[in-house]
């Protein structure tokens, strides 16, 4: 299966001319003419100005969103484990998504699945707050049915593909606003997304319940169970009737003008050969599952393309992976930042980093620049001084520092950099310096849709006795429930308040 899925990623026209676009807020790769790759990137910041609109955002990504496009929806499938038209996610080397997009197709369907991506990319990163299931899965979907008409977006048109075909009822609801997180199966994960679909749909349908929502949410994210949050809907029978009655009836749209703001500036320019080929296995890694073959395919592009330092930088990281030999859902955090009360645990290493050392500085030996590799070796240097019991070498944690020194003053944009700065000082036992911590907080800022960042900075602020925006922080996380177990344990290192 692995060889064929591998045969399958990496087979690329051979004539394709793949192009990158930057906006403000995007930067889009594609194998499309470059009119119709402009066309899209203004498209995809006049969504967001729409989302901006619609749902002012508390924070500003520092981060651009990465978008690779595709015309078909197999290898976008493929690497995620469903049939999906895209996939977005939060990663610490960057967001990114994995989109279908056929030129070809109705204007009116046609940006479906890169509307749900930067929808999902602006909810998690725009704001300070932690979504239930149903809502996090139902509001892009929400915006992704959007379409254009006479110079205006049309909002809460039904999504089609994926309507159920069962009414509402109390049962159904109770079911949707209590669910934690995604079914494994592929079934009922299909069918939980179509009613969360609907239900989202016929909640914003009414504006009234816009406010609703908002009291909602407040509940939720003060760490407020699914029970007591659902209490604000009351009795849910006289909503129930009132869904099946508009399921009935013709769908009324929210019509927003189209923001007649000036484009910005769109910069394009071709790919390289590397670039493209690197497309399918840096998912594969970001995705870190079947280690052993991505570093091994990553090993042949080197081989590929033996002075692309991009190309070396993602074999190491493929290789630094198995050395760190973390379980296939990652931690919940990293180091001490991990944990308020500053226990550290180093496991011992299974396989050598050898391969990971020498690639990494290959990369830097082509481009000494090269960000995420400068971070990396320093994350490798690291890991190995605390393997050898080295952690109080000082010459070393300096050389560590000095290679995170410039993207630690960029920290919006490189927000791994700064919080791993961070974590340097926390590994050899001192309290970190004013600027660093300001950095890791900035990190954190422009990044929130990665939720280890959350997490490790709450848990900071606590231990520098920054008690009440801590709690805040970590009650948001209560329902979260990859961390909802972490974020009480530091809740529980928070004194109570004087009475």
């Amino acid at each position: 299966m692995a060889a064929l899925l591998g045969a399958l990623f990496s087979a690329q026209p051979a004539s394709a001319q793949w192009l990158q676009a930057e906006t403000q807020n995007f930067v889009i790769h594609a194998e499309l003419d470059e009119e119709e790759l402009r066309d899209v990137a203004l498209h995809m910041e006049e969504f967001n100005r729409l989302l901006q609109r619609q749902m002012p955002a508390q924070l500003r990504p520092g981060r651009k969103f990465h978008i690779w496009l595709d015309g078909g929806m197999n290898r976008i499938s493929g690497l995620f484990g469903h049939r999906i038209f895209s996939a977005a996610r939060d990663w610490h080397d960057l967001p990114g998504a994995f989109a279908q997009y056929d030129p070809g197709e109705n204007p009116r369907y046609r940006y479906y699945p890169l509307y749900s991506a930067v929808g999902r990319f602006y909810l998690s990163n725009g704001f300070v707050r932690t979504l239930p299931y149903w809502l996090a899965d139902g509001l892009p979907i929400y915006f992704a049915t959007a379409y254009v008409d006479e110079g205006q977006f049309l909002l809460g048109a039904p999504d089609n593909p994926r309507m159920m075909n069962e009414p509402m009822s109390v049962s159904r609801i109770e079911e949707l606003l209590t669910t934690r997180q995604k079914p494994e199966s592929f079934g009922r994960f299909r069918t939980l997304q179509s009613a969360n679909a609907v239900f989202t749909n016929l909640l914003l349908s009414d504006p009234a319940n816009d406010a609703l929502i908002g009291r909602y949410l407040a509940l939720f994210n003060a760490g407020k169970s699914y029970e007591e949050a659902m209490a604000v809907f009351g009795d849910l029978r006289p909503l129930t009737v009132d869904m099946r009655n508009k399921m009935g009836r013709k769908v009324k749209l929210r019509a927003v003008p189209i923001d007649p703001e000036a484009p910005k500036q769109i910069f394009i320019r071709p790919m390289g050969q590397d670039e493209v080929a690197l497309i399918v296995p840096r998912f594969r890694r970001l995705i870190d599952e079947d280690r052993e073959d991505v570093a091994k395919d990553l090993r042949k592009l080197t081989e590929r393309f033996p002075d692309s330092a991009e190309t070396w930088y993602q074999y190491a990281a493929a290789e630094f992976a198995l050395t760190k030999g973390r379980e296939r859902d990652g931690e919940p955090a990293f180091g001490g930042l991990g944990f308020a009360d500053n226990v550290l645990v180093i496991k011992a290493w299974h396989y050598s980093d050898r391969e990971a050392w020498a690639a990494v500085n290959r990369a830097l030996a082509l481009d000494s620049g090269h960000p995420h590799a400068n971070r990396l070796k320093a994350e490798i240097m690291l890991a190995r001084m605390l393997n050898a019991g080295d952690g109080d070498d000082a010459e070393q944690f300096a050389e560590i520092r000095a290679l995170l020194g410039t993207l630690v003053e960029r920290p919006e944009e490189f927000p791994f950099a700064a919080v791993f700065n961070y974590q340097t000082y926390i590994e050899q036992g001192l309290r970190a310096p004013q600027e660093a911590f300001d950095a890791f907080g900035r990190a954190f800022l422009g990044s929130a849709g990665v939720r280890s960042f959350r997490y490790a900075y709450a848990a900071e602020l606590v231990r520098r006795g920054e008690h009440a925006i801590a709690r805040r922080l970590l009650e948001s996380m209560l329902n979260d429930p990859r961390y909802s177990e972490a974020a009480q344990r530091a809740l529980d290192q928070i004194p109570d308040p004087p009475v």
